[in-house]
């Protein structure tokens, strides 16, 4: 209903222009018509001759110049209205098209498309996020609600019971880490500017180490360690971070009496390296490795695929950048360069 009168509104507004446009032009060519008979004394079919061709040169100027401005001018910005709306109504696929010549309106088209591309890669990464972030929650939620079932059998036995416990308090656990990753990457993703500060790099890795030393020495780890004294400019905060999560991961996925390394180099930026000797990452999974929810490992029971993606977004927050290396049963090495 409201195309319908918009439109007619626009031919209404086509026909007032046509006649505006139709009296200036008649005026001003008779005013002329008239001076040069009156100049020339022309005779009386002369001079209905010469009104007749005032008549046809305003009719044709206000013709021609209505058509211009329409195609050049009137239809584009149409377009673009039209395509404007239907982004308000939730339509990001919307493209507009219109070939006029005027740099201003041309500009306005391709930064419209722009935004419109923008917008549907938002809109399509959002809805793949609800449904990840859908999916994440059901599974720990899930087990906590089956396991909180089995507990209400009055027959079973105490170390029975004892373990449906625990599994409840894994996956809350799960749960929680899960929502605080959400939290964390959200809040990164909408940020440009980070607080920075001087800190001791390799004394930050030390302190990580110990945080995991339970995990660390419980699978009978080695660590080759070469961290000199590093001072960095950074977001400590943030960057600790970074170290959890690559270190952790290379406890989680090394063997049993495995090895583990952690290396600093300073050369035009600083470089540090985690690398292990465990199970490593398919080909086919190295290049997704860093994106949200990703897992390339279907069948582990923890994880969220949200801790190299906050890897990433940090590391990026810093002006660097950050790789993996693997093999299959050859372990991973990955490097952060910032």
């Amino acid at each position: 209903m409201n195309d319908k009168k918009t439109k007619l509104k626009n031919r209404l507004w086509m026909i007032i222009a046509f006649i505006i446009l139709f009296l200036i032009f008649y005026f001003l060519a008779a005013a002329t018509v008239e001076g040069v008979i009156r100049t020339e004394n022309i005779t009386l079919s002369g001079s209905l001759k010469a009104r007749a061709i005032v008549i046809l040169v305003a009719f044709s100027s206000a013709a021609v110049l209505l058509a211009t401005m329409y195609f050049l001018l009137l239809r584009p910005l149409d377009k673009i209205n039209v395509s404007v709306r239907a982004v308000a109504k939730g339509d990001f696929s919307v493209v507009v098209k219109h070939n006029s010549p005027i740099p201003g309106l041309k500009s306005m088209r391709d930064n419209f498309n722009i935004m419109t591309q923008e917008l549907l890669g938002t809109e399509t990464l959002r809805n793949d996020f609800v449904v990840s972030v859908s999916h994440e929650f059901k599974t720990p939620i899930s087990a906590i609600q089956g396991y909180a079932t089995l507990l209400q059998n009055d027959d079973l036995d105490e170390k029975t019971r004892k373990k449906y416990i625990e599994k409840i308090v894994e996956n809350a656990e799960n749960l929680s880490e899960l929502t605080g990753n959400i939290l964390r990457l959200s809040n990164l993703e909408h940020q440009e500017i980070i607080s920075e500060d001087l800190f001791r790099l390799d004394e930050q890795i030390r302190r990580v180490l110990l945080l995991l030393e339970k995990e660390w020495e419980q699978k009978e780890i080695t660590l080759d360690l070469d961290l000199p004294r590093t001072e960095c400019r950074g977001n400590a905060e943030l960057m600790k971070m970074v170290w959890y999560n690559l270190i952790g991961n290379a406890v989680k996925y090394s063997r049993q009496g495995g090895t583990i390394g952690v290396r600093i180099e300073q050369k035009e930026k600083t470089i540090v390296t985690v690398s292990d000797n465990g199970i490593g990452i398919e080909e086919k999974d190295l290049g997704h490795i860093f994106e949200k929810f990703y897992q390339a490992d279907k069948s582990r029971s923890s994880g969220n695929g949200l801790g190299l993606a906050l890897v990433k977004k940090i590391v990026e927050l810093h002006k660097g950048r950050v790789w993996a290396e693997s093999a299959p049963r050859q372990g991973a090495r990955f490097t952060v360069e910032f």
